[in-house]
């Protein structure tokens, strides 16, 4: 890990860590249909008559899922990478997983359920169907603040008081969540005087990036 990037980390965690002012956008994808249209689908079929009526569920259940993640990843600046390496199911729970932003309980229990249900020609239990539709669900409450609410610019002060001494050390700064990017901006001030002005841009293809933006996410968005 570069030693940039420790810093950031301990910033960030620090204790007297506090907002200054942040900026929320709704993150927009490309997509025509939205998982909350799937979700929809989903929860009419299970509430219709039809004989097929499980299997439309399911399907249109496990697309709401996929969509969902995959907004999550266009929030994050991972979709691209996602696109070109071509990420599986359990790839993007992974990095959900990794992220922090979700409990790992309810990730487990949808890649168990999907799996179960994922065989070709197999009529699935309605009760099985219910319960991965209700643990959709779940994770939809859990992560829609991402994609709803997500805060992309946050500015932040530090304030640390040397031991042994009257040197008052202020870090202001500023984390800003673009495409593919992080981007953080640190001024230090001491005893009021300001001394230096750093930034550090952090690619998404960065061994680092998950990390930082994982401890960002934890920090701004817990509420």
């Amino acid at each position: 890990m570069q030693m940039e990037t420790q810093e950031i980390l301990d910033i960030i965690d620090d204790p007297d860590f506090s907002r200054t002012a942040s900026i929320s956008f709704k993150v927009e994808t490309s997509f025509e249909i939205k998982p909350n249209d799937f979700l929809e689908f989903a929860k009419r079929d299970l509430a219709s008559e039809y004989s097929h009526k499980d299997i439309n569920t399911l399907s249109n259940a496990k697309r709401a899922l996929d969509c969902q993640l995959n907004s999550l990843l266009v929030a994050f600046g991972l979709y691209k990478t996602a696109q070109k390496e071509n990420w599986k199911f359990p790839k993007k729970i992974k990095i959900i997983n990794e992220l922090g932003i979700v409990a790992p309980g309810v990730l487990n229990k949808i890649n168990k359920k999907r799996n179960l249900l994922e065989h070709e020609f197999i009529r699935p239990n309605p009760e099985q169907v219910d319960d991965f539709l209700d643990i959709v669900s779940l994770f939809f409450e859990a992560t829609n603040k991402y994609i709803n609410n997500l805060i992309k610019n946050y500015d932040f002060r530090v304030v640390r008081d040397l031991e042994n001494s009257k040197c008052e050390i202020v870090l202001d700064g500023s984390i800003q969540l673009e495409e593919n990017t992080l981007k953080i901006t640190l001024t230090k001030y001491k005893n009021n005087k300001e001394q230096e002005t750093e930034s550090f841009v952090i690619e998404s293809n960065n061994s680092d990036y998950l990390l930082i933006l994982g401890k960002y996410l934890q920090k701004t968005m817990k509420n």
